[in-house]
């Protein structure tokens, strides 16, 4: 079984691949039980990033160089 995240017309689903070209729409959220995959077929337009990140954490001073840059002084040790 081959999950992704897709987009359809104007809409952006999860849904179980039937080939590269469509796929069963998948109702509910992916990370939680039960998943319910339901008989609508939809064309894949385009197919997305699997999840979408609610946070991008970076901390620049973990690289010397950046930290020199900024006038920082280099961590001892990993942020």
């Amino acid at each position: 079984m081959r999950i992704a995240r897709l987009q359809t017309g104007p809409r952006i689903v999860h849904g179980v691949m039937l080939d590269d070209r469509s796929a069963r729409v998948i109702r509910g959220s992916i990370l939680a039980s039960p998943l319910e995959v339901t008989d609508e077929v939809v064309p894949i337009d385009r197919l997305l990033a699997p999840i979408v990140p609610t946070d991008i954490l970076a901390i620049g001073l973990n690289y010397r160089a950046h930290a020199i840059e900024t006038g920082a002084e280099v961590p001892e040790n990993p942020m």
